[in-house]
């Protein structure tokens, strides 16, 4: 007890006093270890819930950015849609207006192709019918010519049957005047023979002198006779050979007649024919007018559809409003979770080994908020690149300010 200087302490006291000394100090670092981590925890808890605050806001805001984008996008789309549409109707208005036009185009030129049409029929019919005219105007004249010559022959044979037997009493008469005058003479001359006998007996010569006397009046009186007789017999043949004559001419008149007469039925049935034949040609003529009428009027039709089909097919559809794009819908909220609200470990003992933590401490904050800047930073750049970029450096900047990184 003496070594320990009298009243002083034991060295296992002393230990002793120093162990619990250390101990002490010990707890009280163990104790001011847990108000640190409990802050720590506190700060922590904290920042992340100011952190996700602040990231809930800017996702908020960035969502509503990007509704105001997808709603002014929609409404520019519904703009350019409407004017797509009014600009087709404009088109399609102006399309049918150039169509109705086309239409009254092709109305007109119908019109006047029909026009034409029925210009050239009543050109060609009128010709038809002025040749047709002028064909009957011939025919009538070819008609009334070889009647006028018929009647001209038939006036021309009885002229000469009439003037023939003119001629013949004519020459009967002359004849007959002859033989008159003939007998006249001979009577005269016998007259003149008997007074030339009595001249001859009255003289009273006798002998060879009256007998020459005699002789020569009888020879004289012969002589007459004969001339007369001569004269006769040559009258009576110049009157046969004349009636022969004309019997003769008037022979080759009435075969003249008759050819004439069959000439004229020959040339009033040639007439006929070519009147007939003329008439023929004229009905053929009329209807091939009225077939080439015909086919003018469907031809003018023909070519007014066709110009019609035409037109129509330079026509626009009716323009129909295109479906409205489809209305965007709300961008999703992200939805952020906070973290558990700490709970503090026990206390320190005092003599009792302390591990230390508690939960929703320092190493949970660090997780969050490295977590909620890597979750901002995918969320801001799957939306937009540059704002998902900036949320995840706000988020790791404030991290970093908490001692966190």
């Amino acid at each position: 007890m003496g070594w320990f200087g009298g009243g002083g302490k034991s060295p296992e006291e002393k230990a002793k006093e120093e162990q619990e000394e250390a101990l002490e100090d010990r707890h009280e670092y163990n104790m001011d270890n847990y108000d640190y981590n409990n802050l720590t925890v506190d700060r922590n808890y904290e920042q992340q819930m100011l952190s996700n605050e602040l990231q809930r806001r800017h996702i908020a805001n960035v969502a509503d950015y990007q509704d105001k984008k997808a709603a002014d996008s929609w409404d520019y789309a519904m703009e350019i849609r409407e004017v797509k549409y009014n600009a087709q109707v404009a088109a399609y208005n102006k399309s049918e207006q150039l169509y109705g036009a086309q239409i009254g185009l092709n109305q007109r030129a119908a019109g006047l192709a029909y026009d034409n049409a029925i210009n050239v029929n009543k050109e060609r019919q009128e010709q038809l019918a002025f040749a047709a005219a002028k064909s009957n105007i011939a025919y009538q004249k070819t008609h009334k010519d070889l009647r006028y010559q018929r009647h001209r022959n038939r006036l021309g044979i009885e002229r000469a049957r009439d003037f023939t037997s003119l001629q013949k009493e004519e020459a009967t008469l002359k004849n007959q005047a002859n033989r008159a005058k003939a007998a006249f003479d001979s009577q005269d001359m016998y007259v003149k023979s008997l007074q030339a006998k009595g001249k001859v007996s009255a003289r009273g010569v006798a002998g060879r002198s009256a007998a020459k006397t005699y002789q020569s009046v009888v020879a004289e009186a012969g002589r007459s006779a004969a001339a007369l007789a001569d004269s006769v017999t040559r009258a009576d043949s110049a009157y046969n050979l004349s009636m022969y004559g004309m019997d003769l001419d008037l022979q080759y008149k009435q075969a003249d007649f008759i050819v004439s007469e069959n000439k004229f039925h020959s040339d009033i049935d040639h007439a006929n024919q070519s009147y007939d034949l003329q008439k023929q040609e004229e009905a053929a003529s009329k209807l091939s007018i009225m077939r080439a009428y015909d086919h003018a009027i469907s031809k003018v039709g023909y070519d007014q559809f066709a110009a019609n089909v035409a037109a129509d097919a330079k026509r626009m559809s009716k323009p129909s409003l295109m479906p409205a794009p489809p209305k965007p819908d709300a961008v999703p909220r992200a939805r952020i979770l906070d973290p558990m609200v700490p709970i503090y470990g026990p206390e320190p003992i005092e003599g009792v080994s302390y591990s230390g933590g508690a939960s929703g401490g320092g190493g949970n904050a660090v997780t969050g908020a490295i977590g909620g800047a890597m979750q901002g930073a995918a969320l801001g750049t799957a939306i937009a690149p540059g704002i998902g970029t900036a949320i995840g450096a706000v988020v790791g900047g404030i991290g970093g300010a908490m001692g966190l990184t």
